[in-house]
Order: structure tokens, then C-alpha cells, then sequence
């Protein structure tokens, strides 16, 4: 089983400017923290428009629910491998998209858009020291939802 207490949700329909990665207490069903979090950029090296893939090599976010995997020290220190449990974002492992911090992320919302990553979910450094307190103390698996309730998909 997963981790009943806790779970992430990350709402794309939300500008990358303002918050979207919240952390939500399934026992009362209220938002504990929320943070701002980084999409991935696609072909440009800005995409200020919302594009997602599962591909390898897209540079997109992929929207579904993962499985929080085990922790390590990458290119941007302490991350976390992301297990696609989707058809939309089964090839997370494969595209080395990780839960992970980046300095230029910002704590508090801003008036700009954010950096954009290669795809992974990247938040504010303080915000993974609180996450993966949660994740490291948690019994069980955690989950992450990315969704976004705006996006049509090009058919």
C-alpha cells in the first residue's frame, strides 16, 4: 500500500509563477504547505505555453500519479526517483525524471515565470528539506499527482 496520511498534488493549470506543488493531509483533506515547482521547458529554452510529453529526450513534464522512490545524490544534490504509474508518465525512470531541488526556484510566488527544468518536478531547496523529511519518515511509499484539468491533448 501507499502512505494514507500524506500526498502531493501539483496542479499544472497553475502558472509556474504562483503556487501549484501542495502538500495535502489526507486525513482532514486540507492543504498543510503549498510551494512553487518547476515544468519541464519541452523543445524551447523558454516555453511559456504548457506542453506535455512521456517521451525520452522531450524535456516535458508528464502529468499522472507516481510513486516516490528511493532517494540519492544527483547533479542537483538530494533527489528522489519518480515511478510513472501511468501510461501518460510510465517512462519517468527511463527520462531520469526525479523530485529534486533547484536554487533558482523561489520560495514565495513571484510576478515572473519560474526556471523551467528537462521535465522533472524541481522545487525550492527549503521546500525538499521539507519533503523529504516526509518521504524519509513515511512507512509506506508516497504519491505525487501531476494533473492539469485545463489541458487538451493534440490528437
Amino acid at each position: 500500500g501507499y502512505n494514507n496520511e500524506y500526498a502531493f498534488l501539483v496542479d499544472m493549470s497553475v502558472k509556474s509563477n504562483k503556487y501549484r506543488f501542495f502538500i495535502v493531509n489526507l486525513k482532514t483533506m486540507r492543504i498543510e504547505k503549498s510551494a512553487l515547482v518547476a515544468q519541464g521547458r519541452g523543445k524551447e529554452n523558454l516555453n511559456l505555453d504548457k506542453e506535455y510529453s512521456n517521451k525520452p529526450g522531450s524535456n516535458c513534464s508528464s502529468l499522472g500519479v507516481y510513486k516516490i522512490g528511493k532517494s540519492y545524490e544527483g547533479d542537483f544534490g538530494l533527489s528522489y526517483r519518480l515511478h510513472g504509474l501511468e501510461s501518460s508518465n510510465s517512462n519517468a525512470l527511463k527520462r531520469y525524471i526525479v523530485l529534486h531541488a533547484m536554487g533558482t526556484v523561489p520560495d514565495i510566488e513571484t510576478n515572473f515565470p519560474i526556471w523551467q527544468s528537462e521535465g522533472c518536478p524541481s522545487v525550492a531547496p527549503k521546500m525538499l528539506e521539507r519533503i523529504g523529511n516526509m518521504i524519509d519518515n513515511s512507512n509506506k511509499p508516497m504519491l505525487m499527482w501531476m494533473y492539469d484539468d485545463t489541458y487538451i491533448p493534440v490528437i
